[in-house]
């Protein structure tokens, strides 16, 4: 990635992030998940932590297990939480970060978990339209880096875990993938860690499958469609929420018709 780009990501993320109200809240860490950020985040965030962490401690952080969170189905423990508080407050995610602003309660977001606590919100940013005006310029920014909705992917963010195995698992050898993985490898170097990685999500039989269910699709062979989107949806927890909607929306149409309906890929 050319230096000129990198610097441009890292700074209107952190633009972005300035710009989103503060939430104030009881720090209880229940909702902390690992959270899906997109491309420009984790680039962001891997940027903070070699900067600011000890090579043992980065070792730690991408080697720790993986743990299903016991109250958010799709979800995992995030790895960033330390005796119930987040290690990384400065440098979270977007999500961490517009988790618990009221507005969202508003925005009828599939499948979202909202604070089981009162909070409140300070800023600026804290009515629809700007969150999602805010996500807009955030989904643009990331066009920078790569295609988004693109076939059968239809992707724009993972967990942090599943960043983490594209980053060092070249056994995902597909083009979408690669490309990514190259922008994060010039952006930001783990590679002296890559003795001690091994891959933690099934994120690469994930992809598989989802492959595999993309070149059956148009042989309309209904069960064998619906049997691979329950393994999608079902079959890999560490990988977080990735393709789980798509499934979703895959098997209510099979569930209707008896036969599949293609995606148009937006």
């Amino acid at each position: 990635m050319p230096r000129q780009i990198r610097s441009e990501i890292l700074t209107e993320i952190a633009t972005l992030y300035n710009e989103l109200p503060t939430v104030h809240c009881k720090g209880c860490g229940s909702c902390c998940v690992s959270p899906t950020c997109t491309a420009a985040e984790f680039i962001y965030l891997m940027d903070g932590i070699l900067t600011t962490r000890s090579d043992n401690e980065i070792r730690s952080m991408i080697t720790a297990p993986v743990e299903v969170h016991p109250e958010y189905s799709g979800n995992t423990i995030c790895t960033f939480l330390k005796n119930g508080k987040c290690s990384i407050h400065p440098i979270r995610t977007g999500a961490c970060r517009l988790f618990g602003i009221p507005a969202l309660s508003y925005m009828n977001i599939k499948d979202m978990v909202y604070c089981k606590n009162e909070v409140t919100a300070t800023g600026t940013t804290t009515d629809i339209d700007a969150i999602n005006q805010w996500l807009y310029r955030l989904v643009e920014l990331n066009r920078k880096l790569h295609p988004l909705g693109t076939a059968p992917w239809y992707h724009v963010g993972f967990n942090v875990e599943c960043w983490l195995d594209l980053y060092f698992d070249d056994s995902l050898t597909q083009e979408y993938f690669v490309n990514l993985r190259n922008s994060m490898r010039k952006s930001f170097d783990l590679m002296r860690f890559a003795k001690d990685y091994k891959p933690r999500t099934n994120l690469h039989k994930k992809v598989i499958t989802v492959e595999r269910f993309s070149s059956e699709i148009d042989n309309g062979n209904a069960p064998l469609l619906k049997e691979l989107l329950l393994d999608i949806r079902d079959g890999y927890p560490l990988t977080g929420t990735w393709f789980r909607e798509e499934a979703e929306a895959f098997l209510a149409e099979i569930g209707k018709s008896g036969q599949p309906v293609k995606h148009n890929g937006k």
